[in-house]
């Protein structure tokens, strides 16, 4: 039998984990902690989520157990999942974006991972850009 539990906290609430994702909740939790602090000083925390290349080739699926959860809407962590860009990425071109049986990136890997995150930083107006910047 797999249990239910219904956290709340001060940061609000996460809902349906199970036993074996304590250590996630918890890690949650201090992540949270880390980025209201950070809030304390006009700071906003970007939370990247980096797949490994088994993933990303649909190798390997790493359970959610390990993934922190999100607090919800008032959340003031930006959580940028690389998984889903890489995997259709590689899916569409021949280069390959990580070295094989490492973690590694290779240069094009490099550059995709930049990309996406200079548009998230973008998107969420976490990069201060001036009203009067060229466009990108």
């Amino acid at each position: 039998m797999d249990d239910t539990i219904h956290w709340k906290t001060d940061y609000g609430e996460i809902m349906n984990s199970s036993y074996r994702q304590k250590e996630a909740v918890i890690y949650s939790i201090a992540l949270k902690k880390f980025a209201n602090l950070l809030n304390t000083k006009n700071s906003k925390l970007l939370f990247l989520t980096i797949p490994s290349p088994k993933e990303i080739l649909k190798l390997e699926k790493y359970s959610n157990d390990f993934k922190p959860f999100p607090f919800g809407d008032k959340d003031s962590i930006t959580w940028l999942d690389l998984l889903n860009p890489f995997t259709e990425m590689q899916y569409k071109s021949l280069v390959p974006l990580n070295y094989p049986n490492v973690i590694h990136w290779t240069p094009a890997g490099h550059r995709f991972a930049a990309q996406l995150t200079f548009n998230a930083l973008i998107k969420e107006k976490l990069f201060p850009i001036p009203d009067n910047a060229p466009a990108l």
